[in-house]
């Protein structure tokens, strides 16, 4: 998964922006493999990365929450 960086518009998708900290691609795009490398790294118009990789949270989330939470003991 990744996320903007960098607020930009996808030149190849209509000019579609991305504002920091939104998800790329949006949901129905499937860019080249070329593509993404081309927006994380420096070889692109804005000459510097515009996203970047993250793993999903969410998995993480499902973990956390299916830990047992401790409860305080009132004394």
């Amino acid at each position: 998964m990744y996320r903007a960086v960098e607020r930009f518009a996808d030149l190849e998708d209509e000019k579609y922006i991305y504002d920091v900290g939104m998800i790329y691609p949006r949901k129905g795009l499937n860019p080249s493999d070329e593509r993404i490398k081309e927006l994380a790294g420096s070889e692109n118009k804005v000459g510097k990365p515009v996203i970047e990789f993250f793993e999903d949270p969410k998995p993480l989330k499902q973990e956390e929450e299916s830990k047992p939470k401790n409860k305080k003991q009132k004394k």
